[in-house]
């Protein structure tokens, strides 16, 4: 096992016997099952027609499933986006969910080197005999080994195990992959300012008043406290830990070692076991079919996981985004909101084998407001007093939910 998971493992042991002794009257009761009875009860209270509208991303894709599995006819509309594959949550097995990190990596660096060089200034170092792939890989290949003095008060010392997070973060909305740029160039260059970082490191237009430099700090505890009390599985043999790592490494090099560090360390240690756990063989047939989506190109929930899903719910339908980043609204598509739409006001699904494309480029500027400005400036073009048309409020509402995405997402 490597050091960055043995370091990983103690932290998680520390953290798991300091939760068993604050925790220990309710730790038991904290669960997705209960989780999803209390959204039912909350349906329930608000006196209507009882059923549930829910629309569920990333884990809110497991609540959702879970509630429509406990309480199938109850479920009138629901959308689950970034869908976790839930045999293998359960199970407390994620292996697969790095599926597709390394092609959206790719999708990265292609964007950036057809984009600008404003807007993505690393692309010049791909110009020459390495390609900008290699020269990446030896830079944090470099950093492991080299940890970099920066001289900037908010981030003194860029490490291996601070680089890495923030890729896979990073790598989950296309909205931080100006930023992830900048950063890497500054890197590359020397050029370690706090205009290169502060701003750079992570997209503070986008985090909207989070600290961009600390962007799991809020799912420290309360991912772990869900995820591993969903699941018995517990060891204290490292040799198993080394196992679950060494197959995440094989599924990608690249942030392999990211995932290896957080639930492979912390679940087999984690001191309470939810006293409810959904008990299912996922073949459920709910009071109206679920709608599911799935980006082709997702680091964290693969398109593959959102099918696997599908196929455990009577009735229900995929739709394919071609786009990149973790859920829908990580790269906007006018389509799939259409889609949406008229799922959740008459409950129509889309075809099989339906293909949103998307409307918002990977490497778009969002701090500009040419980003705003919705279809090419087609309102301006009509003249300053006309009313923007449906599609172009609704562009826009996504770009603005794209945003916030992006700073929600690393505790996702």
């Amino acid at each position: 096992m490597t050091k960055h998971c043995r370091r990983s493992w103690a932290f998680a042991g520390a953290l798991a016997s300091a939760c068993a002794e604050e925790a220990k009257d309710y730790g038991e009761l904290v669960g997705t099952a209960y989780s999803a009875r209390d959204m039912m009860a909350i349906v329930d209270g608000l006196g209507e027609d009882g059923l549930l509208r829910y629309w569920g991303i990333s884990y809110g894709t497991i609540l959702g499933m879970t509630a429509a599995a406990m309480f199938p006819d109850k479920i009138d509309r629901m959308v689950v986006d970034g869908v976790v594959n839930p045999h293998d949550y359960y199970a407390g097995i994620g292996t697969s969910m790095l599926k597709d990190s390394d092609a959206v990596f790719d999708g990265f660096l292609t964007g950036c080197m057809s984009a600008s060089l404003e807007l993505c200034p690393l692309q010049k170092w791909g110009l020459g005999e390495l390609s900008l792939s290699q020269v990446v890989l030896q830079l944090l290949d470099t950093i492991k080994y080299q940890p970099v003095v920066t001289g900037v008060a908010s981030q003194p010392v860029i490490d291996y195990d601070f680089i890495k997070p923030l890729i896979l973060d990073a790598l989950k909305s296309p909205a931080s992959w100006q930023g992830l740029a900048f950063a890497l160039d500054g890197l590359l260059g020397g050029n370690l300012t706090e205009a290169a970082l502060g701003a750079a490191i992570w997209n503070t237009a986008a985090s909207e008043g989070t600290d961009p430099r600390f962007p799991s700090a809020a799912g420290a505890e309360n991912l772990p406290g869900i995820q591993c009390s969903d699941t018995a599985m517990r060891f204290q043999d490292l040799a198993e830990m080394d196992a679950i790592a060494q197959s995440l490494y094989a599924k990608t090099a690249l942030v392999g070692d990211v995932l290896a560090a957080s639930w492979p360390v912390t679940c087999p240690q984690w001191p309470f076991v939810a006293k409810e756990r959904v008990q299912t063989d996922w073949n459920v047939k709910t009071r109206s079919p679920i709608m599911f989506i799935g980006n082709v190109y997702d680091p964290v929930t693969p398109l593959a996981s959102a099918r696997n899903a599908s196929a455990g719910f009577e009735g229900s339908a995929v739709l394919v985004q071609n786009g990149y980043g973790h859920a829908s609204i990580a790269q906007p598509s006018l389509c799939t909101a259409k889609y949406i739409r008229a799922y959740f006001v008459n409950g129509t699904l889309p075809f099989p084998d339906t293909i949103c494309q998307v409307d918002v480029d990977t490497f778009a500027d969002p701090t500009s407001i040419e980003y705003f400005e919705p279809l090419s400036n087609l309102t301006a073009k009509r003249g300053m007093t006309a009313q923007p048309s449906d599609d172009e409020r609704l562009l826009a509402g996504l770009k603005s939910l794209s945003l916030r995405w992006s700073s929600l997402k690393s505790s996702a």
